[in-house]
């Protein structure tokens, strides 16, 4: 439906006065703008269609099975009995982790998570990992950059952030690349393979930060975390990823309960 906010008409300046309040009229119209948007985008059925069933079918694309389909079918009919409560909490996991995170790194060993660069450029997000990484190098550190080719592009996220790392001046004798995996688990469990028992600092964006400790603790590698922003900085895009970590989880969790509680080595197998 249309919607409208009622404002005075403004007149020439050799009319009459105006009675449009700048200020005042322009937070009417936000509010309105900003009402309706929050109303489309917090809508369980357009939420699902704008931000879920499009990850998700990225997901089946990139090897989601019967296993992972069960459990997120199982995740949301808890968010569903639950009343959302079980959602909210695992969101408020992902904010607390990342607004307390911290920005620097002791490890000797440096895991840059990559992030999806179309048209073979690298994003403003990954150039941000990629720049905390550049901050924490020094010659002999190791850098392992993660992530490999999405649907579409014809070169890896390691490749992409190889080259920006170079061309800033860290020698590629420390760069190590990671190009088969196509989801963070799959980083991460390949990242492992790599680095052996080495402790890593995992660099990665603040609202990616809780989901990867998770991950990382599952699979026995011996991680500290780093945030590739300075500070936690609320924007409308932020809050949909945050929203949207928050839905991968509790994914994530309820799979790992389930695994457990049925004591299935198969599923464990999946996340350990």
């Amino acid at each position: 439906p249309v919607r409208g906010v009622p404002i005075q008409a403004v007149y020439p300046p050799q009319g009459r006065p105006s009675h449009y309040r700048p200020l005042m009229d322009s937070l009417r119209i936000t509010r309105m703008v900003a009402g309706a948007l929050l109303r489309r985008g917090l809508h369980p059925q357009g939420f699902w269609k704008a931000f879920i069933a499009p990850r998700i079918e990225a997901l089946y694309r990139r090897g989601l099975d019967m296993d992972g389909l069960l459990m997120l079918l199982v995740s949301c009919l808890v968010m569903v009995l639950g009343a959302g409560l079980t959602l909210g909490i695992s969101t408020w996991l992902v904010i607390a982790t990342g607004r307390r995170a911290s920005a620097s790194g002791t490890a000797d060993t440096l895991a840059v998570m990559g992030f999806n660069s179309p048209h073979g450029l690298v994003s403003d997000t990954f150039s941000r990992r990629l720049r905390r990484a550049l901050i924490l190098w020094k010659p002999g550190i190791r850098v392992f950059v993660v992530g490999g080719a999405r649907p579409g592009t014809q070169i890896t996220e390691a490749r992409l952030g190889e080259e920006w790392l170079a061309a800033r001046g860290v020698h590629k004798a420390d760069i190590m690349l990671e190009e088969e995996s196509s989801h963070t688990l799959d980083n991460l469990r390949r990242l492992r393979t790599m680095v052996g028992p080495h402790r890593v600092t995992i660099v990665s964006s603040r609202y990616h930060l809780y989901r990867l400790h998770l991950l990382a603790s599952g699979l026995g590698l011996r991680h500290e975390l780093c945030a590739a922003e300075d500070r936690w900085r609320w924007s409308p895009s932020l809050a949909g990823r945050v929203v949207l970590e928050g839905f991968y989880v509790h994914w994530y969790l309820t799979g790992r309960t389930v695994a457990r509680l049925l004591r299935s080595s198969r599923l464990l197998r999946r996340i350990t």
